[in-house]
C-alpha cells in the first residue's frame, strides 16, 4: 500500500490543540472525528486517529455528503514511546462506554496518566447486517458526533486557554 504521511514533525512542535481519537472496534469512528474536527475545529486542532490506516472509503463518502474532504493518507503520530504525552486530549470511542469510563473493560485502549478526553459512546457502524446498513449507521453517527463536537470544541479551547495562561484547569471534557 502506498500511503503518504501527513506530517512528519513532533507533535509538540505543531500550534494548536493535539486530539487523538481511538476507537475500540474498529478506526470507522476515530476517523469520522477526527475529520469531523479538523472541518469544526477550523485550524485551531491537530487531530490524528488510531488505528492508523487509510481513511476507510464509506468515511470518505458520508463525509462527502457535508462537502468534508478528505485523504487517502495516515497521520503520523507515533513519534516514540512517549507519544501519548504529546495530546492535550486522547478520546476512546466505543458503543459500551460511559460518561465516567465505567463501561471500560479489558479490551479498551488505556488513558495514560488519566489524560483529559475520556470515553464517548457511538454505535458501531461495523453492527448493521448490510453495506447500506453500514453507511445509515454511519451516517446517524457522523451527525451524533458533529452535534458532540460542536458543544466541545467551545469547552476545549477554553480550557487550553486557560491552561496557557497559567490558571489551573482540571478539565474531564
Amino acid at each position: 500500500m502506498d500511503h503518504r504521511v501527513r506530517n512528519q514533525h513532533p507533535l509538540s512542535e505543531l500550534p494548536g490543540i493535539r486530539v487523538l481519537f481511538q476507537s475500540r472496534d474498529n478506526p470507522l469512528r476515530a476517523q469520522l472525528a477526527e475529520h469531523l474536527l479538523k472541518h469544526l475545529g477550523k485550524g485551531h486542532f491537530v487531530v490524528c486517529s488510531l488505528p492508523e490506516q487509510p481513511v476507510d472509503p464509506r468515511v470518505a463518502n458520508v463525509l462527502a455528503e457535508l462537502k468534508i474532504e478528505t485523504t487517502p493518507e495516515i497521520a503520523a503520530v507515533m513519534p516514540g514511546n512517549d507519544a501519548p504525552d504529546s495530546f492535550d486530549y486522547i478520546i476512546t470511542m466505543c458503543d459500551q462506554s460511559t460518561a465516567s469510563c465505567d463501561g471500560r473493560d479489558e479490551l479498551c485502549p488505556n488513558i495514560p496518566d488519566n489524560r483529559p478526553g475520556g470515553c464517548w459512546a457511538f454505535a458501531n457502524p461495523l453492527d448493521a447486517d448490510s453495506e447500506e446498513g453500514v453507511l445509515t449507521l454511519l451516517r446517524r453517527v457522523r451527525d451524533e458526533m458533529s452535534n458532540r463536537l460542536c458543544i466541545w470544541i467551545p469547552a476545549a479551547m477554553h480550557a487550553h486557554r486557560k491552561r496557557n495562561t497559567g490558571r489551573v484547569v482540571q478539565s474531564s471534557i
